[in-house]
């Protein structure tokens, strides 16, 4: 047991316990149960409601770049916090936008890993809880001591290595393909100018009563 930082993580844990489960499938992880799962009781024994949260940021920090060149940079070994996060966003959106036949053949493009698995990846990387998590499970460290300085660098990049590994050109170039097919471009920046306005004196006759 220990207190975690990420307010995101800690909702994602609660949110955990907020599936339901049936009276058969309850009893495949709880042998004495006699009903289905109708609550949950969340013990806070370390005091994680009570400790500060990291408020997170917005996902997306790179709105001006690409995504073929977000992609192309992951691929390249780049390792900017905000590359990966805005990454996640924009395959977290794309995933929403596939259809199932779609789904499959990304899920085969990318080893079995759906978009929202590789976006977990991602931020992953950069969570100060699943980096204390991998330290742990590199060095077993147990819960009541922290991980070292060095142990956490490792073990960041490990994720960081997991999370990239999965790119290939392949890939990216079915996931900017799929992009392409379902986002609709809307040009914010370059204005239609109006040139002229004014009758079509070719129509005769324009104005009169029919």
């Amino acid at each position: 047991m220990r207190d975690v930082k990420s307010r995101n993580y800690f909702e994602q844990m609660k949110g955990q316990g907020t599936r339901t489960l049936g009276e058969d499938d309850l009893r495949k992880v709880t042998p004495s149960a006699r009903h289905a799962k109708s609550h949950f009781v969340i013990v806070d024994a370390v005091g994680v409601t009570k400790s500060l949260k990291t408020d997170s940021r917005p996902l997306e920090r790179k709105p001006s770049v690409p995504m073929k060149d977000l992609l192309g940079a992951v691929l390249m070994g780049q390792r900017d916090e905000d590359l990966y996060t805005s990454l996640a966003n924009r395959l977290i959106r794309l995933d929403r936008m596939l259809s199932d036949k779609e789904r499959e053949e990304f899920k085969s493009e990318a080893g079995g890993r759906t978009a929202s698995q590789i976006a977990s990846g991602l931020l992953a990387a950069y969570d100060p809880d699943r980096i204390e998590d991998k330290a742990r499970e590199l060095h077993g460290v147990p819960m009541d001591r922290h991980p070292e300085e060095n142990h956490l660098q490792e073990a960041q990049e490990k994720l960081i290595e997991e999370a990239r590994g999965i790119f290939s050109g392949t890939l990216n170039d079915y996931i900017e393909n799929a992009r392409r097919v379902h986002e609709q471009l809307i040009d914010t920046v370059n204005r239609d100018e109006l040139k002229r306005a004014e009758w079509d004196t070719s129509r005769r006759t324009r104005g009169q009563p029919h």
